[in-house]
């Protein structure tokens, strides 16, 4: 399982990078939010926090909605792991809040380019 983690680690990283040099800011988000979710697996929390806070910041400057509400479940996983069930809680209900005044545009996906699944 290290050896998983190290990989994830080492393709997360280069995300990471990719997505700076591109000037993809919800790339960036996505990939740093991904590092943070690894050091949570590896259980070094401290170093999850810096990246997960990292990636909770640049959402909140040109704000996706849905990707807030995973940055806040990440941030509510990260403090269940650290036993401070009061900041688990805080985070938990920022992303009900979030997702409860999400606009329905955000909430429907539209259907696929030549239709469903079955090809109808």
């Amino acid at each position: 399982m290290p050896e998983q983690r190290d990989k994830a680690m080492i393709y997360a990283r280069y995300c990471m990078d990719m997505s700076a040099r591109a000037h993809r800011l919800h790339g960036l988000c996505a990939c740093t939010h991904l590092v943070g979710d690894v050091y949570t697996q590896m259980g070094k929390l401290d170093s999850a926090a810096i990246y997960i806070q990292q990636s909770l910041k640049l959402l909140e400057t040109q704000p996706d909605l849905p990707g807030l509400v995973t940055v806040y479940l990440a941030m509510s996983r990260l403090e269940e792991k650290k036993q401070h069930y009061d900041l688990e809680e805080k985070w938990l209900q920022k992303a009900l809040l979030t997702q409860k005044n999400t606009p329905m545009a955000y909430q429907k996906r539209s259907k696929p380019i030549g239709g469903d699944a079955v090809g109808r």
